[in-house]
């Protein structure tokens, strides 16, 4: 797997692949392998293998977060809310401490136009340590909203994209876990 990583920071991106792959025949169930391949596939322009990966690392690692959330923002990115939220459900009841799973329900559930939800899951985050910094649009958002006392039914129900909201930029988190 590490071998995996070294490749790819220098650019060797089919090797990399074939790294992590062999970690992967080694231990099916190295989530950090797998979300690894994700991004690697992903970003070599294979998405649907990229989400295929994540989809079974999913049930090789059904207690681990990392890849059901990685798979939301794969949706996040798609527009398909209902299952980015899904998957985000998922996620939290495998690790419940993955706090990065809190923020991007808050980005999901803001989007959905229900704010007080948004408050809730962007304030859990930050209690289990998530970098403020990720969710500065959310924050400045709630707090415009909280400002207008209004109803969440009046709020704005465009879908914001990943830019606006500060979630990451590509499809895929590299908040992987150590296996």
């Amino acid at each position: 797997f590490n071998l995996g990583l070294l490749l790819q920071q220098a650019g060797g991106t089919e090797s990399a692949e074939k790294a992590f792959r062999a970690a992967l025949r080694i231990d099916s169930a190295l989530t950090d392998a797998s979300v690894a391949l994700a991004h690697l596939l992903d970003g070599s322009g294979r998405p649907a293998e990229a989400t295929a990966e994540l989809e079974r690392a999913m049930e090789a690692n059904p207690a681990r977060a990392a890849p059901a959330y990685n798979l939301a923002l794969v949706c996040i990115e798609r527009h398909n809310l209902d299952a980015a939220e899904s998957l985000l459900t998922r996620a939290m009841q495998a690790e419940p401490g993955f706090a990065q799973t809190y923020g991007a329900l808050a980005g999901v559930c803001f989007r959905s136009g229900r704010a007080r939800e948004a408050d809730a899951w962007y304030r859990k985050a930050l209690s289990l340590g998530a970098e403020r910094a990720h969710y500065r649009a959310i924050e400045r958002e709630l707090v415009r909203v909280d400002h207008l006392k209004g109803s969440e039914g009046s709020l704005p129900h465009r879908n914001k994209t990943s830019a606006e909201l500060d979630l990451p930029a590509s499809r895929m988190s590299d908040h992987g876990e150590s296996s």
